[in-house]
């Protein structure tokens, strides 16, 4: 009894985990359908060469595949559900204006890929202040 009371506790975790996975906002939805496809990101403090480095590494880091490494950067992922695409141009050492236009779910329905977006920055925020801290050393 013990075995199935647990396994039916295995088996409810780990649907909420692969709902929570999958998630889609209204936001996400709300913003495509206006056409607010362009975000802005801006308070890196360092300088365009390094920025561009960091932002490569953290879509390495998160598992995007770079399709073009020139500016803009382009990079996508294909999941079973959520088909972000990404146009990243970095203006300066301050600045990143990213694209999401072409971004699906579900086959056919645009979105913004706003989850995806934030974890991007906090990785590209890290790697920033990490060179960073190794440029002073």
């Amino acid at each position: 009894m013990r075995k199935l009371i647990s396994a039916i506790c295995l088996a409810g975790a780990l649907f909420c985990a692969c709902g929570c996975s999958t998630y889609v906002s209204s936001e996400s939805y709300a913003m495509a359908s206006q056409g607010e496809t362009v975000m802005e990101y801006g308070g890196f403090g360092t300088d365009k060469n390094m920025l561009r480095n960091a932002t490569l590494l953290a879509l390495q880091q998160r598992g995007w595949t770079v399709t073009d490494t020139n500016n803009p950067i382009q990079a996508r992922i294909d999941e079973i559900r959520q088909h972000p695409r990404l146009s990243i141009d970095v203006q300066s050492g301050d600045k990143i204006v990213i694209d999401t236009k072409g971004s699906l779910v579900d086959g056919d329905k645009a979105y913004v890929p706003v989850r995806y977006l934030g974890y991007l920055m906090e990785s590209i925020r890290k790697n920033v202040l990490i060179a960073e801290a190794g440029r002073v050393k």
